[in-house]
């Protein structure tokens, strides 16, 4: 059977100017030091810029010596970060006024951390020099405990695509298309749980870290796929196998040797180590091999989307009972809105499948008790526009820029065991939503006949709980006659559906 490798890549085969400019396609991740790639490097950062939050002109930009030049008169005039890390402060946040100096021995190592900060999200381009920090971001990853901190970072990277990635726009070698819709980390979970192998750092290097033409994740993904099948299993024979199929051949008939710093698996390997930091993947160093985390197996295996599987798991770990963690979570929320509505857009049925799998994967606090999926209520709000299902009207505006609405359990969610999906809920202005649990009963009733006029609550919601998610029982059906939602004919109809 011929090779696939030579048919992929042949504008690539023979010379070692091709042999080059196949290498230049690599994605070349920042890196200061390897032993170093951890969640608490990027919040350290991110608690050393969010000291410039205040002197920092958005509207124009300031370029990365600026920005070190405005994190050491900060810390020269007594301010300190909530993370302070004493590596960077010797080394490039140094306490002088001879800045010139500093960043002629450490500019380009600075710029490799601002580099993996652009790589994460905080850091956004405004022109070649000119550069806009996200300090909402950066509190949402200050704000963060240990654990918790993994998950947003892991979240915000599974849905990242290369077209909206402002280090690998920045990149020399790598030219995007406008449709390039190629999301790294997801494709390499998805390559390692199809193959049913370990991946070596040289084949997700080469395969799944290189921007060249292709760059549509289906694509990618196939042409990795089907390459894999021929490829041997360990990385030096593979790399002898690809070198020989793309006939990099010397004159003396060995393969072309990389210079220093320009293999594939060193340029990609801080992403590889990355993952497994955030819990995506386990790799074995000394073989140089990448396999699954049990968690990415789990997320891989779901029906919905890998990046709103993540988020749900994400908002559980949220106890709201705080300030602090009540502003993370708007800023968690209101960050991914846009990606949640995308999801719902390209998929009809997605709300249908997260609601199943609310119902299949339940969470529980230390007392045994249900907890309420965070991501259920953001999708009914969602769905009803932010907007007060009783007045049909908007109410105040966050400082998120998001309007206030509470989202209402029909059937009760503790005191009546009721159903944490979409269906069970309404949404409502915090003054309709006090009503519904404080008022007298003849204004409970009113305000629900009103919503059953206006047809917020109909029969058809109830039976969708039984045919669509089969999560309705004679006491729920009840529940519900004795709050006169439904009729007596309307109750006779579900209880012969259960």
């Amino acid at each position: 059977m011929s090779s696939l490798i030579p048919v992929f890549y042949k504008d690539y085969l023979s010379t070692k100017s091709n042999f080059d400019k196949f290498h230049n396609q690599v994605i070349n991740m920042p890196r200061d030091e390897f032993v170093s790639a951890s969640f608490e490097k990027i919040r350290s950062l991110a608690s050393y810029l969010i000291l410039i939050e205040n002197d920092f002109d958005s509207s124009k930009g300031h370029n990365y010596k600026e920005i070190l030049g405005m994190i050491i008169q900060k810390l020269i005039s007594g301010k300190r970060p909530l993370f302070p890390e004493k590596h960077f402060e010797e080394r490039y946040f140094v306490l002088t006024e001879n800045l010139d100096d500093l960043y002629d021995k450490e500019g380009r190592m600075f710029r490799h951390l601002m580099g993996l900060m652009a790589f994460f999200g905080v850091i956004k381009s405004i022109s070649r020099q000119k550069k806009l920090i996200k300090f909402d971001t950066c509190k949402e990853i200050i704000l963060s405990e240990d654990n918790l901190l993994k998950s947003i970072l892991r979240n915000n990277w599974l849905s990242d695509n290369i077209s909206s990635n402002d280090y690998i726009n920045s990149l020399h070698g790598i030219e995007l298309h406008v449709e390039a819709d190629y999301r790294p980390t997801y494709s390499i979970l998805k390559y390692i749980y199809t193959i049913k192998r370990p991946a070596t750092f040289f084949e997700l290097s080469v395969l799944l870290g290189r921007i060249d033409a292709v760059q549509e994740e289906k694509a990618i993904l196939d042409r990795a796929i089907k390459i894999s099948s021929e490829l041997p299993e360990m990385q030096d024979a593979q790399i002898n196998y690809f070198f020989r199929k793309m006939n990099w051949i010397s004159g003396d008939g060995n393969i072309y040797l990389y210079d220093s710093s320009q293999q594939p698996y060193f340029k990609f390997k801080s992403f590889i180590l990355y993952m497994a930091s955030f819990g995506l993947l386990e790799i074995d160093e000394i073989n140089s091999f990448a396999t699954l985390s049990k968690y990415s197996q789990n997320l891989l295996e779901d029906e919905i989307p890998i990046e709103l599987s993540d988020l749900e798991g994400l908002l559980y770990k949220i106890d709201n009972d705080s300030e602090k963690e009540s502003e993370l979570q708007n800023l968690i929320i209101n960050k991914r809105t846009p990606q949640i509505l995308h999801a719902l857009e390209k998929d009809g049925i997605l709300t249908e499948k997260i609601n199943k799998r609310a119902l299949r994967h339940i969470e529980y606090d230390e007392k045994g008790k249900r907890k309420r999926n965070k991501l259920i209520v953001e999708l009914a709000k969602l769905l009803a526009k932010y907007t007060c299902e009783a007045t049909g009207r908007k109410t105040f505006r966050m400082p998120n820029g998001q309007y206030y609405v509470e989202a209402h359990h029909l059937i009760e969610f503790s005191r009546e065991n009721g159903p944490d999906i979409t269906e069970n809920l309404i949404v409502l202005g915090p003054e309709k939503h006090m009503l519904l649990h404080h008022a007298c009963k003849e204004e409970i009733e009113d305000l629900y006949n009103h919503l059953k006029t206006n047809g917020v609550i109909n029969i058809e919601r109830f039976k969708r709980m039984q045919q669509v998610y089969n999560c309705l029982t004679k006491e729920h059906i009840e529940i519900l006659a004795a709050k006169k939602l439904i009729s007596s004919i309307d109750k006779e109809e579900l209880y012969k559906m259960i």
